[in-house]
Protein backbone atom coordinates (compact mmCIF):
# COMPACT_ATOMS: atom_id res chain seq x y z
CA UNK A 1 0.00 0.00 0.00
CA UNK A 2 1.33 3.40 -0.95
CA UNK A 3 1.33 5.97 1.87
CA UNK A 4 2.66 9.34 0.68
CA UNK A 5 3.93 11.41 3.59
CA UNK A 6 4.41 15.17 3.68
CA UNK A 7 8.06 15.97 4.36
CA UNK A 8 6.98 18.98 6.44
CA UNK A 9 5.48 16.82 9.19
CA UNK A 10 7.26 16.71 12.54
CA UNK A 11 8.66 13.62 14.26
CA UNK A 12 5.59 12.66 16.32
CA UNK A 13 3.35 12.89 13.23
CA UNK A 14 5.75 10.81 11.17
CA UNK A 15 6.03 8.26 13.99
CA UNK A 16 2.26 7.93 14.20
CA UNK A 17 1.66 7.59 10.45
CA UNK A 18 4.44 5.02 9.92
CA UNK A 19 3.21 2.97 12.87
CA UNK A 20 -0.49 3.30 12.08
CA UNK A 21 0.02 2.39 8.42
CA UNK A 22 2.14 -0.65 9.29
CA UNK A 23 4.95 0.53 7.03
CA UNK A 24 7.43 -2.11 5.85
CA UNK A 25 9.65 0.16 3.75
CA UNK A 26 10.33 3.84 3.22
CA UNK A 27 11.06 5.31 -0.20
CA UNK A 28 12.93 8.52 0.54
CA UNK A 29 15.02 11.06 -1.34
CA UNK A 30 18.56 11.30 -0.03
CA UNK A 31 18.01 14.84 1.28
CA UNK A 32 15.19 13.67 3.61
CA UNK A 33 16.87 10.63 5.21
CA UNK A 34 17.68 12.61 8.34
CA UNK A 35 13.96 13.30 8.91
CA UNK A 36 13.09 9.64 9.39
CA UNK A 37 16.13 7.46 10.08
CA UNK A 38 16.27 8.14 13.82
CA UNK A 39 12.54 7.84 14.56
CA UNK A 40 11.73 5.27 17.24
CA UNK A 41 9.25 3.40 15.00
CA UNK A 42 11.92 3.12 12.31
CA UNK A 43 14.51 1.76 14.74
CA UNK A 44 12.12 -0.75 16.32
CA UNK A 45 10.55 -2.05 13.13
CA UNK A 46 13.66 -2.50 11.00
CA UNK A 47 12.06 -0.73 8.03
CA UNK A 48 13.81 -1.09 4.72
CA UNK A 49 15.07 2.18 3.27
CA UNK A 50 15.00 2.64 -0.51
CA UNK A 51 16.87 5.84 -1.30
CA UNK A 52 16.52 8.01 -4.38
CA UNK A 53 19.79 9.76 -5.11
CA UNK A 54 23.51 9.21 -5.39
CA UNK A 55 24.40 9.06 -1.68
CA UNK A 56 23.03 5.80 -0.29
CA UNK A 57 24.13 5.23 3.32
CA UNK A 58 25.21 1.77 4.50
CA UNK A 59 22.29 -0.51 5.34
CA UNK A 60 20.03 1.17 2.79
CA UNK A 61 19.39 0.32 -0.86
CA UNK A 62 19.45 2.67 -3.81
CA UNK A 63 16.27 3.03 -5.83
CA UNK A 64 17.91 1.91 -9.07
CA UNK A 65 19.33 -1.23 -7.41
CA UNK A 66 15.92 -1.91 -5.85
CA UNK A 67 14.17 -1.74 -9.23
CA UNK A 68 16.83 -3.87 -10.91
CA UNK A 69 16.53 -6.53 -8.20
CA UNK A 70 12.85 -7.07 -8.95
CA UNK A 71 11.34 -9.68 -11.22
CA UNK A 72 10.67 -8.80 -14.84
CA UNK A 73 7.59 -11.04 -14.81
CA UNK A 74 4.09 -9.76 -14.32
CA UNK A 75 2.84 -10.59 -10.82
CA UNK A 76 -0.24 -12.19 -12.39
CA UNK A 77 -2.68 -10.29 -10.19
CA UNK A 78 -5.87 -8.69 -11.44
CA UNK A 79 -6.27 -5.14 -10.16
CA UNK A 80 -9.84 -3.96 -9.83
CA UNK A 81 -11.04 -0.37 -9.65
CA UNK A 82 -12.37 -0.95 -6.13
CA UNK A 83 -9.04 -2.35 -4.85
CA UNK A 84 -7.27 -0.12 -2.34
CA UNK A 85 -4.31 1.78 -3.73
CA UNK A 86 -3.11 4.23 -1.10
CA UNK A 87 -3.70 5.77 2.28
CA UNK A 88 -3.63 9.55 2.46
CA UNK A 89 -3.23 11.00 5.93
CA UNK A 90 -4.62 14.32 7.13
CA UNK A 91 -2.28 16.80 8.76
CA UNK A 92 -3.80 16.09 12.16
CA UNK A 93 -4.46 19.74 13.04
CA UNK A 94 -7.25 18.78 15.47
CA UNK A 95 -5.69 15.57 16.75
CA UNK A 96 -3.79 12.65 15.32
CA UNK A 97 -3.51 12.34 11.53
CA UNK A 98 -6.28 10.22 10.05
CA UNK A 99 -5.82 7.83 7.15
CA UNK A 100 -8.18 7.98 4.20
CA UNK A 101 -8.31 5.04 1.78
CA UNK A 102 -8.21 5.68 -1.95
CA UNK A 103 -8.91 2.98 -4.49
CA UNK A 104 -7.73 2.70 -8.09
CA UNK A 105 -11.05 4.17 -9.25
CA UNK A 106 -10.30 7.42 -7.36
CA UNK A 107 -6.86 7.77 -8.91
CA UNK A 108 -8.13 6.96 -12.40
CA UNK A 109 -10.78 9.65 -12.10
CA UNK A 110 -8.29 12.26 -10.90
CA UNK A 111 -5.98 11.43 -13.83
CA UNK A 112 -8.91 11.58 -16.27
CA UNK A 113 -10.01 14.95 -14.91
CA UNK A 114 -6.49 16.35 -15.22
CA UNK A 115 -6.16 15.08 -18.79
CA UNK A 116 -9.54 16.55 -19.74
CA UNK A 117 -8.62 19.89 -18.14
CA UNK A 118 -5.29 20.02 -19.96
CA UNK A 119 -6.94 19.13 -23.26
CA UNK A 120 -9.47 21.92 -22.75
CA UNK A 121 -6.75 24.40 -21.76
CA UNK A 122 -4.45 23.63 -24.69
CA UNK A 123 -7.15 23.19 -27.34
CA UNK A 124 -9.62 25.87 -26.29
CA UNK A 125 -8.50 28.26 -28.77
Amino acid sequence: MNVPINYRLVGRELEYILGNAGAKAIFVDEKFISLVKDLKVVQESKLKFIVHGQNVPPGMIGFKAFVESGSKKSPGVDVLERDEEMYLYTSGTTGRPKGSVLCHFNTKNVATTIMMSLDYYYNAG
